[in-house]
C-alpha cells in the first residue's frame, strides 16, 4: 500500500513502496526528477495514481487493434473504455 491515511507525515514504508512503484514505470515512461518528488510527497498517493492511470490506459491504447474496435457494431454506438 502507497497511500497514507489523513495528514499524518508518509512513513518510510510508503515511501519505499513508491519509490519501488516509480522504478517500475521509469522502465516504460520519463518521470522528471520534479514529478518524481510531488509522487514521493503527495500524502494521499493522487498524483501517483495519476500516472498509474495514465500509463495504464497508454498500453492498452498501444496494444488495442483499432481496426477491429472500428467495426465492432457496440462500440461505434456506445465507445470503448480504456482504463
Amino acid at each position: 500500500m502507497y497511500k497514507q491515511a489523513g495528514v499524518k507525515p508518509l512513513t518510510a514504508e510508503k515511501i519505499a513502496v513508491r519509490k519501488t512503484i516509480l522504478a517500475t514505470v521509469e522502465k516504460i515512461v520519463e518521470v522528471t526528477a520534479a514529478q518524481r518528488k510531488v509522487m514521493l510527497a503527495n500524502p494521499g498517493g493522487d498524483a501517483l495514481d495519476s500516472l498509474l492511470a495514465a500509463v495504464g490506459v497508454f498500453q492498452v491504447t498501444m496494444q488495442d487493434d483499432h481496426q477491429v474496435i472500428a467495426k465492432h457494431p457496440r462500440y461505434r454506438r456506445e465507445g470503448r473504455v480504456y482504463g
